[in-house]
Protein backbone atom coordinates (compact mmCIF):
# COMPACT_ATOMS: atom_id res chain seq x y z
CA UNK A 1 0.00 0.00 0.00
CA UNK A 2 1.02 3.28 -0.74
CA UNK A 3 1.07 6.42 1.44
CA UNK A 4 2.05 9.42 0.39
CA UNK A 5 1.93 11.35 3.65
CA UNK A 6 2.14 10.46 7.40
CA UNK A 7 -1.39 9.61 8.85
CA UNK A 8 -2.51 12.27 11.63
CA UNK A 9 -2.72 10.74 14.59
CA UNK A 10 -6.10 10.76 16.70
CA UNK A 11 -8.00 11.57 13.57
CA UNK A 12 -10.95 9.20 12.43
CA UNK A 13 -12.08 8.82 9.08
CA UNK A 14 -15.08 7.31 7.61
CA UNK A 15 -14.67 4.02 6.38
CA UNK A 16 -17.02 2.72 3.67
CA UNK A 17 -16.07 -1.30 1.92
CA UNK A 18 -16.28 -0.60 -1.77
CA UNK A 19 -16.29 -3.71 -4.74
CA UNK A 20 -16.27 -1.01 -7.35
CA UNK A 21 -15.95 2.86 -6.77
CA UNK A 22 -17.07 5.51 -10.01
CA UNK A 23 -15.43 8.92 -9.93
CA UNK A 24 -18.01 11.26 -11.32
CA UNK A 25 -21.95 11.32 -11.57
CA UNK A 26 -21.58 12.76 -14.84
CA UNK A 27 -23.30 10.73 -18.55
CA UNK A 28 -20.20 8.77 -18.42
CA UNK A 29 -20.12 7.59 -15.10
CA UNK A 30 -23.64 6.99 -15.10
CA UNK A 31 -23.10 4.85 -18.30
CA UNK A 32 -20.80 2.56 -16.51
CA UNK A 33 -22.89 1.73 -12.85
CA UNK A 34 -25.78 1.33 -15.34
CA UNK A 35 -23.52 -0.92 -17.15
CA UNK A 36 -22.11 -2.61 -14.77
CA UNK A 37 -25.26 -3.17 -12.85
CA UNK A 38 -26.47 -4.80 -16.31
CA UNK A 39 -23.90 -7.25 -16.54
CA UNK A 40 -24.24 -8.47 -12.89
CA UNK A 41 -27.65 -9.38 -13.73
CA UNK A 42 -26.66 -11.19 -16.91
CA UNK A 43 -23.79 -12.79 -14.75
CA UNK A 44 -26.25 -13.82 -12.05
CA UNK A 45 -28.84 -15.32 -14.82
CA UNK A 46 -26.11 -17.11 -16.50
CA UNK A 47 -24.52 -18.25 -13.16
CA UNK A 48 -26.97 -18.72 -9.95
CA UNK A 49 -24.07 -20.68 -8.02
CA UNK A 50 -22.04 -17.91 -7.63
CA UNK A 51 -23.77 -14.33 -7.48
CA UNK A 52 -22.42 -10.85 -7.76
CA UNK A 53 -23.78 -8.22 -5.10
CA UNK A 54 -24.24 -4.22 -6.58
CA UNK A 55 -24.76 -3.80 -2.87
CA UNK A 56 -20.74 -2.41 -3.04
CA UNK A 57 -21.00 0.02 -5.67
CA UNK A 58 -20.72 3.40 -5.62
CA UNK A 59 -20.47 6.91 -7.41
CA UNK A 60 -18.52 9.83 -6.24
CA UNK A 61 -19.86 13.19 -7.81
CA UNK A 62 -17.88 16.69 -5.79
CA UNK A 63 -20.88 18.63 -7.60
CA UNK A 64 -24.74 18.76 -6.07
CA UNK A 65 -26.22 16.86 -8.59
CA UNK A 66 -25.64 13.82 -10.83
CA UNK A 67 -25.85 13.30 -14.52
CA UNK A 68 -24.52 16.32 -16.05
CA UNK A 69 -20.90 17.47 -17.38
CA UNK A 70 -20.11 20.07 -15.18
CA UNK A 71 -17.53 21.36 -16.87
CA UNK A 72 -17.12 24.85 -15.25
CA UNK A 73 -16.22 23.40 -11.47
CA UNK A 74 -13.62 20.28 -13.26
CA UNK A 75 -10.02 22.04 -13.37
CA UNK A 76 -9.25 19.57 -16.01
CA UNK A 77 -12.03 20.13 -18.37
CA UNK A 78 -12.64 23.65 -19.31
CA UNK A 79 -15.23 25.86 -20.44
CA UNK A 80 -15.02 25.94 -24.39
CA UNK A 81 -13.97 29.70 -25.21
CA UNK A 82 -17.00 32.33 -25.68
CA UNK A 83 -16.42 33.98 -28.75
CA UNK A 84 -16.11 37.97 -28.27
CA UNK A 85 -17.00 40.11 -30.88
CA UNK A 86 -15.67 43.50 -30.37
CA UNK A 87 -16.48 46.69 -32.19
CA UNK A 88 -14.74 50.08 -32.82
CA UNK A 89 -15.60 52.98 -33.14
CA UNK A 90 -14.09 55.50 -35.33
CA UNK A 91 -15.26 58.67 -36.28
CA UNK A 92 -14.41 58.57 -40.01
CA UNK A 93 -13.85 55.11 -42.28
CA UNK A 94 -9.99 56.10 -42.64
CA UNK A 95 -9.18 56.01 -39.54
CA UNK A 96 -10.16 52.46 -39.03
CA UNK A 97 -7.42 50.79 -41.63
Amino acid sequence: MLIFRKPLEGVERPQMPADVVIVGGGPAGMACALRLSQLIDVHNTQHPDSQLSKENIYVLEKAREIGQPHREINSSFPSPPRRCVTTATTSSPSTAL
